[in-house]
């Protein structure tokens, strides 16, 4: 498997400065990063106020049965009947592949997943989003429902307007429990492969695409600032696929 480039970005004001060790093998693409306005982010779900109404329910204060609400409201509203909670452990799942296939998705013994919530269905990719909570701190996984192959990802999947490539990010400067960067993503005969990791010192929060090689990226820095304590001070960019061959 190729080793990948990994960066750790720091932002002062308006310059964008990397430090980075090179892997053996020099990955397929890499980041061009340009600083750019604050704009409008497109959000990840059509159906954003919905899922807004449902977690809000909870007050932000329970993650996990935020998951667990937008999972039921899904499972009903794209109308996914392959996929099922097991009778006898609701921690697993079984599946039905495109095939006809039986699947059942487990959570490994000796693990700290708690669990897998169902979030979204890409059926133009095959592939069904799961929130992977654990004991402190979340992850996902995407399932190919054609294959049963599975993929681990910081982030819920942000597909370029072609489909080609998606980015998945996480921010979690301050706990810690889980990664805190930015990944790239390229579909290759119709399975996710990991082209790009990287880990940051800013919390990336919004990415929207601007054509099938380019995205904006929202991230924020905590800062202190007198009388208000600390805040998030937030930044743009416009982020380009950019091939390493060339």
């Amino acid at each position: 498997m190729r080793k990948y480039l990994l960066l750790t970005i720091f932002i002062f004001n308006f310059l964008v400065a990397f430090s980075q060790q090179l892997p053996n093998s020099y990955p397929s693409y890499v980041f061009k990063f340009s600083v750019t306005d604050s704009t409008a982010y497109q959000p990840l779900y059509r159906d954003f106020k919905i899922r807004d109404s449902l977690e809000t329910n909870f007050g932000g204060n329970n993650r996990h049965r935020e998951a667990l609400a937008v999972e039921k409201y899904q499972l009903e509203a794209q109308n996914i009947n392959f996929l099922s909670r097991q009778s006898k452990n609701e921690r697993h799942w079984n599946l039905s592949l495109t095939n006809g296939e039986y699947f059942e998705l487990k959570i490994p013994k000796y693990s700290d997943i708690a669990e897998y919530a169902f979030e979204h269905y890409y059926k133009s990719q095959e592939l069904l989003v799961f929130r992977e909570q654990w004991g402190e701190g979340n992850a996902y996984l995407l399932l190919n429902r054609r294959t049963g192959q599975r993929t681990r990802t910081w982030g819920p999947p942000v597909f370029s307007p072609n489909g080609k490539y998606f980015v998945s990010f996480n921010d979690d400067l301050e706990a810690q429990y889980s990664p805190n960067g930015l990944q790239l993503f390229e579909i290759i005969d119709g399975q996710p492969e990991l082209q790009l990791e990287y880990e940051m010192d800013v919390g990336p929060t919004r990415a929207t695409w601007l054509n099938d090689t380019t995205f904006r990226l929202e991230v924020y820095k905590s800062d202190f600032v007198q009388h208000k304590g600390f805040v998030k001070l937030f930044e743009h960019y416009i982020v380009k696929i950019v091939n390493s061959d060339l």
